[in-house]
């Protein structure tokens, strides 16, 4: 039960977020998975992602300092145009995981994710790509389908609880 609560709870906040935001429904339950086993949140994972989301604007914009930045993470210039922020945060993670000094990794990966990505560092060193493939192999991760299918529910009951309201609106007008 706790699991199915936990789900839908996450469900929640991603529909609360802006759409443009996060396409990536499964990204998202992956890395709050990923974020928990190390002690951090999905508000350090949402975090973290808008400010490499601004880091990569400012890259593609030529700024010299942020394409240095990304550099020293091994992330190219190329990578930079290829991915979104979802998939450089996830490139990020790969030099901490692929064993390199992390003290070497901090600076810069504070500079892109901001100074509260440091919440994330364990995720990073643990393996995002490792902990999302355990995330759905433990069945932790809805389907986008399904959160769409849970969001067009809620939709529903939300017309459904107006027009009830309306009934009985209407009904009491009559009784009184």
């Amino acid at each position: 039960l706790r699991r199915d609560t936990s789900r839908w709870l996450v469900h929640h906040r991603v529909c609360q977020l802006p759409d443009t935001f996060f396409s990536n429904f499964p990204f998202l339950q992956e890395m709050q998975y990923a974020a928990e086993q190390s002690g951090a949140s999905l508000d350090d994972v949402a975090g973290a992602v808008e400010k490499i989301s601004i880091a990569r604007m400012k890259a593609l914009a030529g700024d010299k300092a942020t394409i240095e930045t990304f550099d020293k993470m091994g992330i190219s210039m190329k990578t930079i145009k290829d991915l979104g922020a979802e998939g450089l945060f996830m490139e990020s993670g790969k030099p901490f995981a692929e064993g390199i000094d992390p003290q070497k990794l901090i600076g810069p990966f504070r500079e892109l994710a901001g100074k509260g990505a440091g919440a994330l560092i364990p995720a990073m060193v643990q393996g995002l790509e490792d902990s999302a493939k355990q995330a759905r192999s433990l069945g932790l991760v809805i389907d986008s389908d399904v959160i769409d299918a849970l969001d067009d529910v809620a939709d529903r009951m939300d017309t459904l609880k107006s027009i009830t309201m309306s009934i009985g609106a209407t009904l009491m007008s009559y009784l009184v």
